[in-house]
């Protein structure tokens, strides 16, 4: 089974780049965040063609008085059709739609964008990342099998470039970090982009204060143990890369990991 995760900030403005890589690696389920398309709205004819169920959580500009960036999850349809278990998180309804999670063949699959927050108002942030590690603490005994997908919008603290961390990103903030942690430790989870051989080579580079946060990966595929047990490599597809803001880049890549079946 091929599992991934986009940021596609776009179903609609990155159609093209999103059409080219489903039909040329056909995953078997997908996360993406930023999808910036209400559900009602969702091209789900589109992706039926193409052979893909497909399920949203965005609210419209109506429901929330502004543009909501909303997730999805795309299912092949050569298995069977995803049942939908969780739509939004409880009690973060106001942060618009950020989570949502299926169950497919014993597996249970979730895209989660976390909000990204400001240095002078960080605590939504934070209460949002104890809202996720209380949700999954409280069905985690709905399946051993559990995959949490997309952008959580932190870095570890090991990935600290040769500039230094940016003073004015809350992507590196303790709090942050500290709530991030504290998510996998309870929840059982692990990032498998991070289970590499000792001589691996991390294609995220470094290049000076700014370029620091432009290429450092904020999105995740994180699996219980039981996943880690499937997991056989990830990689990222930057051929498929949504880039943007040079000469300080801004890249967007599926990050694609294989599991055993």
């Amino acid at each position: 089974m091929r599992i991934a995760t986009w940021n596609i900030n776009g179903i609609n403005a990155n159609k093209g780049a999103l059409i080219r890589w489903l039909c040329e690696q056909k995953p078997d389920l997908v996360a993406l965040q930023k999808i910036r398309v209400p559900e009602e709205r969702l091209a789900t004819d589109l992706f039926d063609l193409m052979g893909y169920y497909a399920a949203a959580h965005c609210y419209s500009k109506e429901r929330l008085g502004f543009g909501d960036l909303g997730v999805a999850i795309l299912s092949r349809n050569n298995r069977p059709k995803p049942r939908v278990l969780q739509k939004g998180l409880p009690g973060q309804e106001k942060l618009g739609g950020r989570l949502l999670t299926v169950a497919l063949d014993g597996l249970e699959f979730s895209s989660v964008y976390a909000p990204f927050g400001r240095n002078d108002n960080i605590q939504p942030r934070l209460e949002w990342f104890e809202s996720l590690t209380a949700h999954l603490g409280r069905t985690r005994s709905r399946s051993e099998q559990r995959v949490i997908c997309g952008d959580l919008n932190v870095v570890p603290k090991y990935r600290v470039g040769p500039a230094g961390e940016p003073s004015k990103s809350p992507n590196y903030r303790t709090d942050v970090r500290e709530r991030f942690d504290a998510l996998l430790e309870s929840v059982g989870l692990f990032d498998l982009y991070a289970q590499q051989p000792s001589n691996w080579k991390d294609p995220f580079i470094f290049k000076g204060r700014q370029g620091c946060l432009k290429f450092s990966r904020l999105e995740y595929v994180l699996g219980t143990q039981c996943i880690v047990n499937r997991n056989l490599g990830v990689n990222i597809d930057f051929d498929y890369s949504i880039i943007k803001n040079p000469p300080f880049y801004w890249v967007r890549a599926p990050i694609v990991a294989d599991l055993r079946d």
